[in-house]
């Protein structure tokens, strides 16, 4: 059974390539903003959510989000964003991973494996 992951993206049109060849080796889905992301994470239930927003703020707000919802607290998060942000900022995000647009594909793919394998939230 293949890993599934979300990814929270600001503008459906405007998908990264390197996340759509994900889903050669992951079941992907994407969500943008206009849609329910906690409905979504119910229907979906994905081992991973990316986050991949340009505005740093928007990713962090989204993290935190889920980390303060009791039924997606433990699903494991990585922050794609273009913006440089401080460790302390990471950290406060409560995210497990962040990376900066452009990104280093094979690096971000073994992490998505690592923490699918590592946090297997969803898996039944």
């Amino acid at each position: 059974m293949l890993k599934r992951i979300l990814i929270l993206i600001e503008d459906l049109k405007v998908v990264n390539p390197l996340f759509g060849s994900l889903s050669t080796e992951f079941e992907v889905i994407f969500s943008s903003g206009n849609k329910n992301t906690f409905v979504v994470l119910d229907k979906f239930r994905p081992n991973a959510v990316v986050i991949a927003f340009s505005d740093f703020q928007t990713a962090f707000d989204c993290c935190f989000a889920l980390r303060l919802n009791p039924d997606t607290t433990n699903v494991p998060t990585v922050i794609v964003s273009e913006n440089g942000v401080t460790d302390e900022q990471i950290k406060k995000s409560y995210c497990n991973h962040f990376f900066i647009i452009p990104l280093d594909f094979q690096r971000f793919k073994k992490t998505l494996y690592q923490v699918c394998a590592d946090d297997p939230y969803y898996d039944y």
